[in-house]
């Protein structure tokens, strides 16, 4: 008998990318900065803090006009997040991501 597949998140939403940009422009890139430097600090900070860091993050992304379902941002904020660290440090501290 053939299996039925089952997604069990949301499909990836049109905006991720505008969602990762809206991290990666001032004033957002600052708390991203701020929050790197906790990480590099102590590597369990996200670990121990992930409610605040994703309250924070869901606000930004809200606030800059991404409207996803509760589900969504549940399960993209993370994504988003990891992607904009990705760019932050393959720029540099001293370049803007975005360009």
């Amino acid at each position: 008998m053939p299996h039925r597949r089952v997604d069990l998140h949301p499909p990836k939403p049109a905006d991720f990318e505008a969602a990762v940009e809206s991290l990666l422009r001032p004033p957002s890139i600052d708390y991203l900065r701020t929050l790197k430097d906790e990480l590099l600090l102590d590597p369990q900070y996200l670990f121990f803090h992930e409610q605040s860091v994703g309250l924070k993050i869901q606000s930004i992304l809200a606030l800059s006009g991404i409207r996803w379902d509760d589900q969504t941002m549940q399960f993209y904020w993370p994504r988003v997040l990891r992607v904009a660290f990705e760019r932050l440090e393959s720029k540099g501290p001293d370049q803007n991501p975005t360009d």
